[in-house]
């Protein structure tokens, strides 16, 4: 591994960005969930504050591990022995390091830290540009470009994230002596790395694909996001707050649902409280009903990002509510429904006991329907079956033995929800702490 003269450390809240940089392609593509009217939004926040720190924290750490580097030391092991932030930065900070030790770092790799990746036409034109974390270059000409992802959410496949292309793009026609580049992101909150092995050949693919993607949004944009947008010239079926159409696949829509439509749809503002009490005029209660049925819109989209997270978290989510107390998800699974056979088939099985006519409607709408209606009537002319707990299975071993009852193969998962109030919390905490 060369000792690489080490730049200063970047300002990364100085640095330029360009109109459609490299981390705006994935929300860009509607190939991949994005829309070509996506603009992202000034200002910054707590979480994206954070994440810069930790940003710059792991480039000082592996400029300094480079420039000084002792042989069998680990760079998480040089990291312990410095360590100057708190808990939960260790904590993301040595996931990282570890997989750069044991990936990454190996006998003459040259690295290249906050390196601007640009991509440029034949005609030496500018397509776009963007900075990334880390590329490292192998001996043997392969090549590791890595990104850190501090935050809580995950980000696209490697295989399918356009940021990664886009770096990778870049990279290519930088560094014409790699022939392989893995797109790597790291995402240490999440404990889940995503990796992708791009070819040489696919090179010129890869950066016609960006400048695709990047003139697509132009046209709808405009160079510097100056012209109206228009519905038509916009991806069907996506939705952000500049365009008011409804997808389960628009970070946009998911994160600004409320402001997108009261802003773009014509939606009247929501009332200071859907308390029924409120609700006391027909105007008002129009309103909230025009609200209720929106956030239905948006409901599942939430439920289905929610699961998608409590699988790479251990098969739970958790938070603690301002009232103090602990509301956490859990993946249950439960076997598929049992499905019922034609209503004809199943009045006719059951003929002895219960009029057809009768049960007709009942088994068109299910099992659950047939059994709550045909239970009663077999116990009243069979008193001796006991409960309506028997009564219905024995309606339903009739149903089985006449092939009328059949259950799909494969589990359906949902998260359950339970509640910890704060003094239970509390008494935990006594009872198995440290005396």
């Amino acid at each position: 591994m060369s000792n690489l003269p080490v730049p200063a450390q970047p300002d990364h809240g100085a640095r330029a960005h360009h109109k459609f940089s490299m981390s705006k392609l994935n929300y860009l593509d509607p190939a991949v969930g994005g829309c070509r009217g996506y603009k992202s939004r000034e200002g910054t926040s707590a979480a994206a504050e954070e994440g810069t720190q930790l940003h710059e924290i792991s480039e000082k750490v592996l400029r300094d591990f480079l420039k000084g580097h002792k042989p069998g030391v680990t760079l998480e092991a040089f990291a312990n022995a410095r360590r100057e932030w708190d808990d939960d930065s260790h904590a993301l900070l040595a996931y990282c390091f570890r997989y750069l030790d044991e990936y990454v770092i190996k006998p003459g790799a040259r690295f290249y830290i906050e390196l601007k990746a640009r991509i440029r036409r034949n005609d030496g034109t500018e397509v776009n540009y963007g900075h990334l974390d880390l590329f490292v270059l192998q001996a043997d000409g392969s090549a590791q470009l890595i990104d850190w992802k501090f935050g809580h959410s995950p980000v696209l496949p490697a295989n399918t994230n356009r940021q990664g292309l886009g770096y990778a793009a870049a990279m290519f026609q930088q560094f014409p002596q790699a022939r392989s580049i893995e797109v790597v992101f790291v995402m240490p909150r999440l404990r889940w790395v995503t990796r992708h092995v791009y070819g040489r050949p696919e090179a010129a693919q890869m950066a016609y694909q960006v400048d695709q993607i990047i003139q697509g949004a132009i046209a709808v944009q405009g160079e510097m996001g100056q012209k109206p947008l228009q519905a038509d010239l916009l991806n069907p079926g996506s939705a952000c707050e500049y365009c008011a159409r409804v997808g389960d696949k628009c970070p946009g829509y998911l994160q600004t649902y409320v402001m997108a439509v009261q802003r773009f749809g014509n939606m009247p503002a929501i009332p200071t409280t859907l308390n029924l009490d409120a609700i006391d005029t027909p105007e008002k209660a129009a309103i909230a009903r025009a609200w209720v049925d929106f956030m239905d819109l948006a409901a599942q989209p939430i439920k289905d990002r929610a699961m998608e997270l409590a699988r790479i978290n251990g098969d739970q989510i958790e938070a603690v509510l301002p009232d103090g107390q602990t509301v956490t998800y859990k993946i249950q699974s439960r076997s598929i429904n049992r499905e019922l056979g034609s209503a004809p088939e199943v009045a006719d099985a059951l003929k002895d006991f219960i009029v057809p006519q009768q049960l007709l409607a009942a088994a068109k709408l299910g099992l659950e329907k047939t059994l709550e209606l045909a239970a009663p009537a077999l116990l009243e002319l069979q008193p001796e079956v006991g409960t309506k707990k028997a009564a219905r299975e024995a309606i339903l071993s009739l149903l089985e033995a006449h092939g009328l009852v059949t259950r799909a193969e494969g589990k359906v998962e949902f998260l359950k929800r339970t509640k910890t109030p704060k003094n239970t919390q509390q008494t935990a905490l006594i009872q198995h702490g440290n005396p």
